[in-house]
């Protein structure tokens, strides 16, 4: 699966799930898969909401850490320098943030981003939710996700915050 594919290539539109953004200027929308997975706990893929032909803009891979943020940052670590070393040419980037999702901010999102000179970008984080985000959403655990955005998905998600 890659961006640019479109979804239906992989899934009948009837198993597909859409998950709308909260944000009513974001017109993008995801669906989650779980199931039958190798290597990532969850795998994620993102599509414009009115896009009949499900062409992807996104997609990412979840690994779990919960409670294990050293473990993450390590793997983290790991697999930046193994994309660095397939695309040797990219900017690289490393910053730490706020979750944008708590509003107490004290959940902590760490990237380490490559980019392409088209504006596309591969982003490597680490999330480490607070313990009042973790009972506001007890589902949510803290993970490492390795992302990749089409500039279009970017420019759109960036514009709409």
């Amino acid at each position: 699966m890659s961006v640019g594919d479109s979804l239906l290539d992989y899934m009948s539109k009837d198993k597909i799930k859409k998950i709308k953004s909260p944000n009513k200027k974001i017109k993008i929308v995801r669906a989650y898969k779980k199931n039958n997975l190798k290597i990532y706990d969850i795998m994620q893929s993102w599509w414009f909401d009115k896009d009949q032909e499900y062409k992807i803009v996104g997609l990412s891979g979840e690994l779990f850490f919960d409670n294990d943020y050293e473990g993450c940052k390590k793997k983290q670590e790991e697999i930046g320098k193994s994309l660095v070393s397939m695309f040797p040419n990219l900017l690289v980037r490393k910053s730490d943030s706020k979750y944008m999702h708590d509003e107490t901010k004290k959940s902590i999102t760490s990237h380490y981003v490559l980019k392409f000179k088209s504006g596309d970008f591969f982003d490597v984080q680490c999330h480490k939710f607070s313990k009042n985000y973790k009972k506001k959403y007890p589902s949510i655990v803290d993970n490492l996700k390795v992302m990749i955005w089409s500039k279009e998905f970017y420019d759109h998600y960036r514009a709409a915050r």
